[in-house]
């Protein structure tokens, strides 16, 4: 997420770094029985389930079956995941803003581009500041700069890992 609260834009992510994209397989798929749950939309644009993980996508259509996920709607994923020990929201906003109240950890990559951008990007600002009012900073990383793999810009990025007060 970067200063403004920007995720993504035309149903993809806003940026992609390398060292990013290793702490979030290492994070999401290790320790016992790891799940990870998505948007459709989110699903799409990964085009795949997620190797090493229980994959699970929330659709409001009935009746859709995605090979190799297990496909619920939002109602019946807390239902019966509410209190699972190793499940790890990934996507996209919507599923941020529904989940969030049942969320316990965040894990987050902070990206210092403080650019402003039009309504058409994927804006998380509102869950930004329900994230720093909940939540309280436990670890950090420090800055780095990392070339970003979809705009060819560097940036600095820092890995934050937030827990509920």
């Amino acid at each position: 997420m970067n200063t403004q609260g920007i995720i993504g834009k035309d149903l993809d992510l806003m940026y992609s770094f390398k060292s990013d994209l290793v702490r979030f397989k290492k994070l999401t798929s290790e320790g016992e029985d790891p799940h990870v749950v998505m948007g459709r939309i989110t699903y799409d644009s990964i085009g795949r389930p997620l190797p090493n993980r229980v994959n699970i996508v929330i659709s409001r259509k009935e009746g859709l079956e995605i090979t190799g996920c297990k496909v619920m709607n939002l109602e019946d994923f807390i239902t019966e995941y509410e209190n699972h020990p190793n499940m790890w929201v990934i996507g996209g906003g919507e599923m941020y803003r529904e989940l969030l109240p049942y969320v316990t950890h965040a894990y987050v990559t902070h990206v210092s581009d403080s650019k402003r951008y039009d309504d058409s990007y994927i804006n998380i600002e509102d869950i930004k500041k329900e994230l720093f009012n909940k939540f309280e900073a436990v670890d950090a990383s420090m800055w780095l700069e990392e070339e970003d793999r979809i705009n060819k810009n560097k940036h600095m990025i820092c890995f934050l890992d937030y827990e509920k007060r």
